[in-house]
C-alpha cells in the first residue's frame, strides 16, 4: 500500500503545478483505494509489533554507533528483534499512518454540501479542513522520507534483507551480528543451539 499512496500523495500535493485533470484525479482514485489496504493492516501490526517496538536504552548505543553500518569491522551490534532504525519508522509509519488515515477522511469526506459536523468540536468545518491538510501534509513528508530510506536498506544496504520480507527467514549470521540481543533471547529461551558464531566475534558489552 505504502508504494502506491507515496507516489500517489506527493502528486496530489502538487496537482495544481502538474496541472490537475484525469491523471491527478486518478491518482486521488487509486490513493484512496490503497488507504483502505494501509487501515484494514494497521490492527494487525498494533497487536503483534508494539511491544517489541518500545524504546530500550540500547536503542540509545545502536543510534550512536548507527547501527554499524559505518564500521568497516563486522561485530554484533546493540538490537534485539527490531533495532532503533525499525521502531523509529514503526512509531513514524503506523500512530503517523493513523493520524494519516484520519486527517484523510476528513478532506475527503468533509465538505460543505453536508452538516457541518465540525461543530462538534466547537470549530468552523473549514479550520478541520485546514488544520487536517497541514498535519496530513507535513506527516506525509516524513513518512515519504523514512519510506525511501526503508526501500534502501531493504533492497540495497544489507545483503537478502528483502528476501527475508519475502520468505521470513533471515540468515543465521545476520541475524547474530544485526540483532544480536534477540539472538541471545532466542539461546535463552532454547529455542536454538549456542552458535559457532560465538566464537568467531567479540562478545557484546
Amino acid at each position: 500500500s505504502w508504494i502506491v499512496l507515496v507516489p500517489t500523495g506527493i502528486i496530489m500535493m502538487w496537482g495544481a503545478e502538474l496541472g490537475g485533470g484525469a491523471f491527478v484525479r486518478f491518482c486521488k482514485n487509486i490513493h484512496g483505494l490503497a488507504t483502505i489496504i494501509f487501515a484494514v493492516s494497521v490492527l494487525p501490526m498494533l497487536i503483534a509489533w508494539t511491544k517489541r517496538m518500545l524504546p530500550t536504552i540500547y536503542d540509545i548505543r545502536w543510534m550512536l554507533i548507527v547501527g554499524g553500518y559505518l564500521s568497516k569491522v563486522k561485530r554484533p551490534v546493540p538490537a534485539g528483534k527490531f533495532n532503533a532504525g525499525q521502531k523509529a519508522w514503526y512509531w513514524v509509519a503506523i500512530p503517523g499512518g493513523i493520524v494519516m488515515i484520519l486527517t484523510g477522511a476528513a478532506m475527503f469526506f468533509l465538505d460543505f454540501k453536508t452538516p457541518d459536523v465540525a461543530t462538534w468540536l466547537g470549530v468552523p468545518q473549514i479550520e478541520v479542513l485546514r488544520a487536517s491538510a497541514l498535519i496530513h501534509n507535513v506527516l506525509g513528508i516524513v513518512c515519504a522520507v523514512f519510506f525511501l530510506v526503508h526501500i534502501y536498506m531493504a533492497a540495497i544496504a544489507i545483503h537478502g534483507a528483502i528476501w527475508s520480507m519475502v520468505t521470513g527467514y533471515k540468515e543465521e549470521e545476520e541475524v547474530y551480528v544485526l540483532h544480536h540481543y534477540w539472538y541471545q533471547e532466542l539461546i535463552s529461551k532454547n529455542k536454538i543451539p549456542v552458535s559457532e558464531y560465538e566464537k568467531t566475534y567479540a562478545k557484546l558489552k
